[in-house]
């Protein structure tokens, strides 16, 4: 090559991708056989006038491009050697010498703008292929093995590496196939010593090209080339500990997605700390710790696993967990004396329906069956006589159809009668049975449970005179206890009233230890432990086996940990179990008599740091964060007093803490939560008032307990969560209710403390509901605190809180446990006026809110002149003039009704139904003498449950039609007490505004309070006869109509009121539910509605004389019942259909409301003669007639089922 080729030469920029020539046109040639490996025997021919080898060095560019391209091809080739053709190894060294000494230090700076002359192109893309084919060639070992004995190989490698700038990609491809070239041969390299000349070595340029090169594939070789050689024992003299290329490969560690890039860095990493002296160097790094934790990461991401049960249950054993035992039914006293007067064969008729029933596969044998006739009927045979037996068994057959008296052959024969079977009574004889004095008790069984614990106390208990009264109750073996304590005890013994709702996961049988183990036995509690129901290990296991990657990130951990623990014992060299980690010491400071032994202060101290990143690198791998590894140099105690030091950030904590699940809190995040919780305690508690950490701290545990309580928690769940462990929650949960009272007690709490600790106790129990963590609340009497809160004229605008607090305290298991609650006790026995006043005044305030944003969304004002005259003109304009339907106001706008402030509808009824001064504050407003500033709380009480009852199943919204029940309850406790209805039947000329919003509307005449609370009932079964048929709701309904009925014709009270809308309502739900019967989804049974009903309208016919103002009222009665004639026959076949065993109803019983059911059709069918004897063709005529026949003969009617008691 001379020196006028050279200097004809400028440069052009080149692409990394490895070039393959594409110029070369081939000259015509010859015919030649097919060859598709490019394997043409004589160009490789092994002799100095190789075809190749000539053009090589002919210079030609042509002829040159030719040989290039043929040997790129043949390079790939495992048959082609370098030594092969003599002279070709030299030859393909000349080029890239070239580029290294000349063509790099032209060609890239005038690339970078301009294209290079042709002729430089050809030169630069000769030089990158004679280097991509040693690099090629070099893969195959006795290429390699030659490659490495050149000299020409070593200076082409470090000229490259030490002269060739990387910042331009016509270089970066060159110098890449050089260090690939090198890869291929460093396996076997050793560098020259460290004191050798820096242009003699290669290693500090690769690891600057790893450290600081832009192009990720010269990045990848150089960390490759670098592992390779560094992996050499003989060169690791040239490790060192600020290597650019260490301090790369940790910083590539979080490119988990490059799996590349992370497998070159980590596998660099090992080499690097697979020598002693630079694991203990890096031990000291400033990045040791967050490499720990990306190496763990890195384990952590590469984990595919999969979730194996493997179940490991016994047998299993089980038994029906009711032992109600299944009797034949013997004939009672009412049947006895029901079926002996009979005559026969009708009394034998009636006594087989009473002890028999259908059952094809049945059997009894006819002496049997003649038996069970005799000794039932033949003590009274000289009064009433018998059927012989032959008679007895024919009437079997007319009873039964299907079964019949046969004889079955045999011997010996057998005259039986097939298809019928005795009668089974479920004997619930242990149910409400007594079982004091050790079960000898001779008492029959009880129908409740009340009734039971009314028998203990006053027969077993109270007679006791000793001091100490021992549990005599079946095998119970509690010690004995003062009266008052037994009382309470005895309530453990006493079956659950109410239904029990296991988890779906629980067995509904009883697991035994064996199978022939007795069930029942007198004491359940000695059963031997059975074996598990559902006995499952689960664990994870890989579904592959972890990259290469994840088994080198382990060995870098396992390096580092050995190094760390290097001075203890703990820590052996060889532990096959545990891969080299027996364990990880909790307390580092157990830890420093040990580290004692270690070498220098420095290396001291690398064990030191190493081991606190392991602690921290395992509470990494349990998924939470603790105070160290948030701040690492700072106390924990300082870490949470500067925590609660801070201001909460309210709605970011509120969802980070709602984005976590249920199985993270009581999993991997429940260490971090309970932590947190028993900080806010401590903080809350032991804080001085005026110390910013308490309001924090306070704030903090509101927010966590909302967030947390809302999951759908078991008790034991919550007491995980917030105590660590059912072991500690006597402490923490008696701390939380110490801390409540304490801060409510200190006077000089600030006030906002008070409200916040206020809602903090609310959001709790209410978080709680019944579960087992409420009855902390109880252990410890926070009424006075409450009382205080709300008396105090600092504190009574939290009355409407406090209020809510107690009626949530008070029903907790009230319905099983009242006796035990000492806030109903509280509320039944409080006295303070002020308390009374304040509730009342607070509820008014709460009520009137929810009233008004029903009134926000339509409002429904009774119209005046003005409002009238504008109704007109806006009815005129053309949209709405000629539209089809009346303008009203969608129902979906009613969906987020009633506001939450309608939970004041809880503490009025709690007062209310226990308290009677409450109910003096409660009537004071309607005094005459009273001065009224405001709406009265009784009207705006029934005004809140007009709207309520409008809107209740309008949208389906559970929330309306719960609260919407919640009056109901209200409003039947106003009707319950005769004081109340008292003061609202004689107070007239009242004003309360009743909902006006969907039609029919009802009158908006002034009148008593008593009225609107008929008008409240009418709203309901006017505006919730729906196919999800709110049953309950309605059985309220009824008996309120009936209470407030049944006052009025007891104290003969002549109420002007609009009774049609009442007879139409009542007998329009009649018709409902006869006519849909089928159709109805229910929340309870539909025949206690139809007899409450029917009853309200017998009453109503039987007494209209003592309570309808005006005789016209009660021909208005008489006539629609009697218009509605065919809706009562309904209600007979309803009643026939429904007859299934029930419990009774509260007020009546099936045959009082079949008695009033006679008594409604005789009316219906007496003045159905009259008009019909009339023939009357007019609805005007007929009332007539119905009016003109009550004035002549009086009001027909039945027997009178209505006594002086109230049922």
């Amino acid at each position: 090559m001379t020196t006028a080729h050279v200097a004809s030469i400028v440069p052009r920029a080149a692409s990394t991708v490895p070039y393959r020539a594409s110029t070369y046109t081939p000259q015509a040639t010859q015919p030649r056989p097919n060859v598709t490996d490019d394997y043409e025997r004589w160009y490789t021919e092994a002799t100095p006038n190789n075809r190749m080898l000539l053009s090589l060095r002919s210079g030609i560019d042509s002829e040159v491009a030719w040989a290039l391209d043929r040997l790129c091809r043949l390079c790939n080739n495992e048959q082609f050697l370098l030594r092969a053709i003599p002279g070709l190894t030299d030859a393909l060294f000349e080029w890239p010498f070239w580029y290294v000494r000349v063509g790099a230090k032209h060609c890239a700076p005038t690339s970078m703008l301009f294209s290079l002359p042709p002729e430089w192109e050809r030169h630069r893309r000769h030089a990158l292929e004679s280097v991509f084919i040693l690099r090629n060639a070099a893969v195959n070992e006795p290429n390699a093995l030659e490659l490495s004995q050149y000299e020409s190989t070593r200076q082409l490698i470090l000229l490259a590496l030490h002269h060739i700038p990387t910042d331009s990609d016509s270089n970066m491809e060159f110098v890449q196939y050089v260090i690939e070239l090198l890869q291929a041969l460093a396996p076997n390299l050793v560098l020259p010593p460290p004191n050798a000349p820096v242009l003699a070595n290669p290693l500090q340029p690769l690891q600057n090209l790893a450290g600081h090169a832009s192009n990720r594939a010269l990045i990848l070789t150089s960390f490759t080339t670098l592992n390779l050689l560094l992996s050499n024992p003989a060169n690791t003299g040239h490790l060192t500990e600020d290597s650019p290329a260490l301090d790369a490969a940790v910083r590539y560690l979080p490119l988990f997605q490059d799996k590349a890039l992370v497998d070159a860095s980590v596998n660099y990493l090992y080499t690097h700390l697979a020598h002693p002296p630079m694991t203990k160097a890096f031990l000291l790094h400033s990045r040791m710790p967050a490499t720990l934790k990306l190496l763990v990461s890195h384990l952590l991401s590469e984990q595919v696993e999969e979730t194996v049960s493997l179940d490991i249950a016994a047998p299993i054993h089980t038994a029906p967990a009711l032992t109600a035992s299944i009797k034949n039914h013997e004939l009672t006293k009412e049947e006895f004396d029901r079926l002996v007067p009979m005559p026969e064969p009708q009394r034998c008729y009636e006594w087989m329906k009473a002890m028999f029933v259908a059952n094809p596969d049945g059997e009894l044998t006819q002496v049997d069956f003649w038996n069970l006739y005799k000794d039932a009927f033949m003590p009274y045979q000289e009064r009433y006589n018998l059927l012989v037996a032959s008679d007895v068994i024919k009437n079997v057959n007319l009873v039964f159809p299907q079964a019949q008296a046969m004889v079955l052959p045999g011997p010996p024969q057998r005259f039986v009668v097939r298809g019928v079977d005795r009668r089974k009574d479920k004997s619930t004889i242990e149910l409400y049975k007594c079982c004091w004095d050790r079960s000898q008790c001779p008492v029959e069984p009880f129908g409740s449970a009340g009734e039971l614990y009314e028998h203990v106390l006053n027969q077993h208990v109270n007679p006791s005179e000793v001091a100490e009264v021992p549990c005599l109750w079946a095998s119970c073996s509690h010690a004995p206890v003062p009266k008052a304590h037994v009382r309470g005890h005895v309530l453990t013994h006493l079956p659950n009233t109410q239904p029990t709702f296991p988890d779906p996961l629980q067995p509904t049988a009883i697991t035994l230890s064996s199978e022939n183990y007795p069930h029942p036995i007198p004491n359940p509690t000695t059963r031997p432990v059975p074996p598990a129901h559902s006995a499952k290990i689960t664990y994870k296991r890989p579904v592959a086996d972890p990259p290469s990657s994840a088994l080198t990130a382990l060995l870098c951990i396992r390096v580092l940990f050995r190094a760390s623990f290097a001075s203890s014992d703990a820590a052996p060299r060889a532990d096959e179990d545990h891969f080299g980690f027996p364990g990880i010491v909790e307390d580092i400071g157990d830890q420093e008599n040990s580290m004692q032994r270690a070498g220098t202060d420095r290396e001291r101290e690398g064990e030191r740091r190493g081991r606190k990143a392991f602690i921290g690198a395992r509470h990494l791998m349990e998924n939470g964060f603790t105070p160290e590894q948030i701040a690492p140099n700072q106390d924990a105690t300082k870490f949470w007093s500067g925590l609660f030091e801070l201001d909460v950030d309210v709605v970011f904590l509120s969802g980070k803490v709602s984005e976590i699940s249920k199985e993270d809190c009581l999993g991997t995040l429940k260490p971090i939560l309970n932590a947190v919780i028993l900080q806010c305690l401590y903080y809350a508690r032991s804080m001085p008032v005026d110390d910013a950490r308490k309001p924090h701290a306070v704030q903090t545990l509101s927010i966590l307990s909302r967030c947390i309580l809302r999951r759908n928690l078991a008790g034991w769940e919550i007491m995980e969560i917030f105590a660590g462990g059912v072991q500690n929650s006597d402490k923490v949960f008696n701390d939380l209710t110490a801390m409540i009272e304490d801060i409510w007690s200190d006077a000089s709490a600030p006030v906002d403390l008070r409200h916040q600790v206020l809602q903090l106790a609310i959001i709790f129990v209410s978080g709680v509901s019944q579960l087992s963590p409420g009855a902390y609340f109880l252990r410890r009497d926070l009424f006075p605190s409450i009382v205080t809160l709300i008396t105090s004229p600092e504190t009574e605008k939290f009355t409407f809180e406090a209020s809510l607090l107690v009626s949530l305290l008070a029903n907790f298991h009230k319905s099983d446990a009242a006796k035990l609650n000492p806030y109903l006790h509280r509320i039944r026995e409080a006295e303070n006026d002020a308390l009374m006043r304040k509730i009342c005044w607070a509820s008014n305030f709460a009520a009137d809110a929810v009233v008004k944003s029903y009134q926000n969304i339509s409002d429904d004002s009774p119209q005046t002149l003005g409002t009238a005259f504008g109704s007109l003109l806006s009815s005129l304009r053309p949209d709405r003039a000629l539209s089809a339907k009346p303008i009203d106001t969608p129902r979906e706008l009613f969906k987020h009704q009633p506001i939450e402030a309608c939970v004041v509808l809880l503490p009025i009824f709690e007062f209310l139904s226990a308290n009677t001064k409450f109910r003096a504050a409660f009537l004071e407003p309607l005094n005459p003498d009273s001065e009224k500033q405001v709406q009265p709380l009784p009207y705006t009480l029934l005004t809140l449950s007009s709207y309520l009852f409008t809107h209740a199943s309008s949208t389906h919204a559970p929330r309306a039609i719960a609260y919407a029940n919640l009056a109901l309850n209200l409003l039947l406790v106003l009707a319950e007490a005769p004081d109340i209805l008292n003061v609202f039947s004689h107070t007239n000329g009242a004003t309360v505004r009743l909902c006006r919003q969907r039609p029919p509307l009802l009158p908006s005449s002034p009148s008593s309070p008593v009225c609107a609370i008929l008008d409240c009932c009418v709203l309901w079964l006017r505006h919730n006869l729906h196919k999800r048929l709110e049953a309950y709701c309605y059985l309220k309904c009824t008996r309120v109509c009936y209470r407030v009925l049944f006052y009025l014709q007891k104290e003969r009270l002549r109420l002007e009121y609009h009774w049609q809308d009442m007879w139409t309502a009542l007998i329009g739900l009649l018709d409902f539910l006869s006519n849909k019967l089928d159709d109805l989804i229910t929340t309870g049974g539909v025949e206690p509605i139809v007899r409450e009903t029917l009853l309200i309208l017998d009453l109503a016919l039987c007494h209209s004389g003592e309570f309808l103002p005006t005789p016209q009222a009660v021909y208005g009665l008489v006539y629609e019942v009697v218009r509605s004639a065919p809706v009562f026959r309904k209600q007979k076949v309803l009643l026939d259909k429904l007859a299934l065993p029930q419990a009774k109803s509260r007020f009546s019983d099936e045959g009082h409301a079949v008695e009033a059911l006679a008594n409604i059709l005789a009316v219906t069918e007496h003045y159905e003669a009259k008009i019909q004897e009339t023939t009357a063709t007019s609805a005007n005529q007929a009332l007539r007639i119905v009016a003109g026949t009550i004035e002549h003969d009086g009001l027909v009617y039945g027997k009178d089922l209505h006594t002086e008691e109230l049922p």
